[in-house]
């Protein structure tokens, strides 16, 4: 969702310039401009934590599954954890 909304805010600004040097009046001043930018922006943010957050609990939910290093996961003492079939 945050990525939809961060996808319109850029369309908008994208439209913004596009009327502007197609040699039309633009519909936002700089300032609005900037703000339009800075709303698509942390959207973005937002739509990206959401995805590292959910990325983070399917991993933790997988034991002994690497994390998003790449690394084998560790136990409590510090060393790689072997899977069942490992054994």
């Amino acid at each position: 969702m945050a990525l939809l909304v961060a996808g319109l805010f850029l369309a908008v600004f994208t439209a913004n310039v596009v009327l502007g040097s197609a040699g039309y009046r633009p519909f936002l001043t700089d300032v609005q401009e900037m703000l339009v930018l800075w709303a698509a922006t942390i959207a973005f943010v937002v739509a990206i934590l959401q995805r590292e957050a959910r990325e983070t609990a399917r991993n933790a939910a997988a034991p002994g599954a690497p994390d998003a290093s790449g690394a084998p996961a560790t136990g409590p003492d510090g060393a790689a954890e072997s899977r069942e079939e490992d054994n």
